[in-house]
């Protein structure tokens, strides 16, 4: 059997290294929800405005009011469901436990290898955070 302290450091290492992962999955997700409202709100406010302002005669320059109307409505009603999907989903708050859970085990991992001598209490540390964040350290 090898050094117990050695042996837990690697198995926080690893779950640190998994938690990490989940963030960034987290992180790209959030982002393509952002964007694509982001990008779909403007389009639909782009539309709309430049009808507005520019008139029928920009309007039939583009195929129609109609034609207009209809895209500038798929764009809106796409930014709401981005929106709504996000909100649905909880990409922020998952995101922020996330990176939570990161930054616990790795304080815990800088103790560890700074601290041989709390071995029980680093421990007791860690089962709160595999009790705490266990979605964070077993996503695939």
């Amino acid at each position: 059997m090898g050094d117990p302290q050695a042996e837990f450091l690697k198995q926080v290492e690893e779950d640190l290294d998994a938690a990490r992962r989940v963030v960034t999955r987290y992180r790209r997700k959030y982002r393509r929800l952002v964007i694509g409202g982001v990008v779909s709100g403007s389009v639909a406010a782009a539309l709309s405005g430049s009808v507005a302002v520019g008139g029928a005669a920009l309007a039939d320059a583009m195929g129609g009011w109609r034609i207009v109307c209809s895209l500038a409505a798929v764009f809106a009603a796409t930014a709401a469901a981005l929106t709504g999907i996000q909100e649905r989903m909880r990409t922020p708050e998952h995101l922020a436990q996330a990176d939570a859970c990161v930054a616990q085990l790795t304080a815990l991992r800088f103790a560890l290898r700074t601290d041989v001598t709390e071995l029980k209490a680093h421990q007791d540390e860690y089962r709160e955070i595999l009790r705490k964040y266990t979605r964070y350290l077993t996503e695939t």
